[in-house]
């Protein structure tokens, strides 16, 4: 940590890579200050670093000197931002052909991250419940529904839903919907009805405004990058 801070006063840029978060956001050098790390790790570094910003949905953030990336793909990005900063648009171009990726990628981190696993909550009710949502997607499911999955009444369902997952249940429930769908896209023979159908989504209208407002992009362009 000593080193650390030592060369940041006359180092002119620093980066984090992933997990690399730690190190900064423990030297303290970024308090205040916004810091990216991979989705999964965010909420412990935000645990442990109050002080820090955390981000967990950008590829990669800047702030004055310090730079961070969401993960270690991620960090290229961030890579290729700094050459281009630096040395130019051309020469950043010139680099991503040679490593066959974008220059710049579209959407987040949200695109690549699983949602919330009940699972990890130990609770065999919440665990049923997830369970019971997934055989019944094709439903249209309301929070009464899930409140009485779980033998509580509406509104004590969503107070301990709230206060265990840091979420409402319908916004839950649409991600798992989401998920479902981002799997079904990856499949062979799946139109954007099929899976509307799949997923208890009404029409392919309303999974590309939802597919744009949680990943960035459309569902067509979700599949391109994966497939």
């Amino acid at each position: 940590m000593h080193w650390l801070r030592q060369r940041s006063m006359d180092t002119e840029k620093v980066l984090s890579i992933c997990t690399g978060a730690y190190l900064l956001a423990h030297s303290g050098l970024v308090d205040g200050l916004p810091l990216a790390t991979h989705w999964r790790f965010a909420a412990d570094l935000q645990t442990r670093y109050p002080k820090v910003q955390v981000n967990a949905t950008g590829l990669y953030v800047k702030s004055g000197k310090f730079y961070s990336s969401g993960g270690m793909t991620a960090g290229i990005d961030l890579c290729l931002a700094v050459i281009e900063q630096d040395l130019g648009v051309a020469i950043a171009q010139a680099v991503a052909r040679e490593l066959v990726m974008y220059l710049r990628r579209s959407g987040d981190q949200s695109q690549y991250a699983s949602p919330l696993k009940i699972q990890h909550s130990g609770e065999q009710r919440f665990i049923q419940l997830q369970q019971w949502l997934l055989a019944n997607l094709t439903q249209p499911l309301t929070v009464a529904d899930m409140a009485e999955q779980v033998a509580l009444s509406e509104r004590q369902f969503r107070r301990v839903f709230g206060e265990r997952f840091a979420m409402a249940p319908v916004q839950y429930l649409q991600q798992l919907r989401l998920d479902k769908a981002r799997s079904l896209l990856l499949c062979d023979g799946y139109s954007l009805q099929r899976i509307c159908s799949e997923v208890g989504i009404k029409d392919p209208r309303s999974l590309i405004r939802l597919f744009n407002t949680a990943f960035g992009c459309t569902p067509g362009q979700y599949k391109q990058r994966f497939c």
